[in-house]
């Protein structure tokens, strides 16, 4: 498989930071009325989606409303209580990106937490990471308009980037965007098995980030 451009997840893909985000969340949605279970059990079922509407459809499924005001400070609070210490690389991410840029292929990522752009730049400089290009939540939510920024960057149409393209990620949410957009998505199970990965639109599952070497050229 020829691929020019990569996209990544970045919380449960780059950085080991999944444990942290469900303790997180679980601790900021407590005094909205959420259990501890129906937090992870929405997270896991929502992984890659925008925290604005992981948010919304917790609250929805226990029957609960809450406001864009309410989101907002839902977002804050979990932002009060994360802890940044556990910004960890998974084992091999660091090889293997720099590997894949000696082989010509530009790096991109793609967040769906309320970190904005400038703030996943910093944490990848931080690390050492070879990303050309980043983008958070806070301006354009995670999602399809994520890639029509990708294409604009590189000055293609948005079906000439795609199908230059491959996504991983560890969510049922990247693996559907990738598929929607005709992107070649490869799930990682760093944080689900691969059944729900493939259910999604995965086109090849991983079990560590070096796999990925493996299915580029």
């Amino acid at each position: 498989m020829k691929i020019k451009y990569l996209i990544t997840d970045v919380d449960g893909t780059i950085f080991d930071t999944m444990p942290a985000i469900f303790s997180a969340f679980a601790k900021a949605m407590a005094p909205r009325g959420l259990s501890e279970k129906q937090v992870a059990d929405w997270l896991t079922g929502s992984l890659g989606a925008p925290m604005e509407h992981q948010i919304k459809g917790m609250m929805a499924q226990a029957g609960r409303q809450i406001d864009e005001n309410g989101i907002r400070q839902a977002i804050d609070d979990f932002k009060a209580v994360i802890d940044e210490r556990s910004c960890e690389l998974f084992p091999g991410v660091k090889e293997s990106l720099l590997a894949l840029k000696d082989k010509g292929i530009l790096l991109m990522a793609s967040s769906g937490s309320g970190s904005g752009s400038a703030k996943l730049e910093r944490r990848f400089r931080e690390h050492g990471l070879p990303y050309d290009f980043a983008v958070g939540s806070d301006k354009i939510l995670k999602g399809d308009g994520h890639i029509d920024v990708f294409a604009r960057r590189f000055s293609l149409a948005k079906t000439d980037f795609c199908r230059q393209a491959a996504f991983v990620g560890d969510g049922t949410t990247d693996m559907e965007i990738a598929a929607r957009n005709g992107i070649f998505g490869i799930g990682i199970t760093n944080t689900i098995p691969a059944q729900p990965l493939i259910a999604a639109g995965a086109k090849a599952v991983i079990g560590n980030f070096e796999e990925i070497l493996g299915l580029v050229e």
